[in-house]
């Protein structure tokens, strides 16, 4: 009710479905630059209003499940090449034959399936430049401490500090890294920021380079320190409420 009330209409009075530009629908009609048009001009009104300033902008990035089963991984050769060669296509033809014995568990170790195995096994290391998913191929394997390996996207925003609007997004697949991010967002600023606050995930020297060539101040701590502790050095009678 209260979002109704914001936006003025009455209890009684029925509100836009979602899909009217959902990427399930809209998204079909309308295309990916009608969709950038939109958060552009809504970003556009907010600077009008003067909810962003560019003193301070925070940057950082969420994982978004792919629609995708790990099961769809193959080898990145097979989306180019044919499943299976002559010899174990006919090999499958008469295992699958009730009147044999033989059956799929009996496959030569050069098989689709035992490379599939393999390259699974390698996940940890080159599991995005060995294998690919054949349902989405634009994803990406992704794993860390308490999530298990999964295909996924990344989802990068920036947000002005003042009113909390976001300022710039990108997505990509999981496995690119955020820094490699953070220029572009910080191109897309509508305003030139004075200051940009992310975690340590940022903090490599490529981008403290970055930013104070723009003259821009980073807030970031650098990765090798693992992050700010807490060592006495600033008491809380040091701090003003």
């Amino acid at each position: 009710m209260a979002y109704m009330w914001f936006l003025g209409y009455n209890l009684d009075e029925s509100t836009p479905n979602h899909s009217v530009i959902s990427p399930a629908d809209g998204g079909a009609r309308y295309g990916k630059e009608v969709f950038e048009q939109f958060f552009q001009k809504v970003l556009g009104l907010g600077v009008e209003a003067g909810l962003v300033d560019g003193e301070k902008v925070f940057v950082d990035s969420t994982i978004i499940k792919a629609n995708a089963s790990l099961k769809s991984l193959v080898p990145r050769g097979d989306l180019m090449e044919p499943k299976y060669s002559p010899k174990e296509y006919v090999d499958r033809v008469f295992s699958e034959n009730p009147v044999e014995e033989s059956s799929l568990e009996d496959v030569s170790p050069n098989t689709p399936e035992k490379k599939i195995e393999e390259s699974k096994s390698r996940q940890r290391g080159r599991a995005n430049t060995d294998i690919v998913s054949t349902t989405d191929p634009d994803a990406s394997v992704y794993q860390r401490p308490g999530v298990p390996y999964q295909l996924a996207y990344k989802e990068h925003v920036a947000v002005d500090s003042k009113a909390r609007v976001i300022t710039a997004v990108k997505v990509t697949p999981a496995a690119v890294t955020d820094d490699r991010v953070l220029p572009d967002l910080i191109d897309g600023q509508p305003i030139k920021p004075k200051e940009v606050c992310a975690d340590k995930i940022y903090g490599s020297v490529d981008i403290y380079a970055h930013l104070f060539d723009r003259d821009i101040l980073p807030s970031i701590p650098r990765r090798s320190t693992g992050g700010w502790r807490y060592t006495g050095g600033f008491p809380t009678d040091k701090f003003i409420i």
